[in-house]
């Protein structure tokens, strides 16, 4: 099932909050920006999307 590129920048702007609640670094992401519309494919977005989870945890 793909996931949009929207699920994954509100996922994005929602962790930033997080990490700023924190004072803590923000993770990067090795695409910092992907274009709304499109689907995302790479399984990397959502591996770094849970490692920045697991990093506020």
């Amino acid at each position: 099932m793909p996931i949009k590129v929207l699920h994954i920048t509100e996922l994005r702007t929602a962790l930033d909050g997080v990490y700023d609640a924190q004072s803590k670094t923000k993770p990067s992401y090795t695409d910092p920006t992907i274009a709304a519309g499109q689907t995302v494919i790479k399984k990397a977005h959502i591996a770094e999307i849970r490692n920045a989870i697991r990093d506020v945890e």
